[in-house]
């Protein structure tokens, strides 16, 4: 039932079910009522009157962190995707402010300390 919810959930703008008549070919009981003579087989689809896909392009963010963005998706992969994808604001957001604020500071002074070394 998990495979069937994963396939059916995905569908956005057209969803086809095939429906297998004949010798050896069996419908699962939960779509034998999905599959009724209610809803319109391929022959009676008229292509006209569905409506045009359109892809949804998401901007996904350019630069991770291990701070502000790995050790928040390796807590809540659910947290991570309302606070980055959907931009939800936590209530701790002076902590992850904090996080960031300190792991930029790292990474200027890693870079610093990298410039000075190679300089004779």
């Amino acid at each position: 039932m998990r495979m069937y919810y994963v396939a059916l959930s995905r569908a956005e703008n057209l969803l086809v079910l095939a429906h297998f008549k004949g010798r050896g070919q069996r419908i699962n009981d939960a779509f034998r009522e999905l599959l009724n003579d209610t809803i319109p087989r391929i022959p009676q689809l008229k292509l006209s009157q569905i409506a045009p896909a359109t892809a949804a392009h998401e901007a996904q963010p350019k630069a991770y962190s291990y701070t502000a963005d790995y050790l928040l998706y390796h807590r809540c992969p659910r947290q991570y995707m309302l606070f980055r994808k959907y931009g939800f604001v936590p209530s701790r957001g002076t902590v992850m402010l904090f996080g960031s604020l300190v792991h930029r500071t790292l990474e200027d002074l890693h870079h610093l300390l990298i410039s000075q070394r190679s300089q004779p």
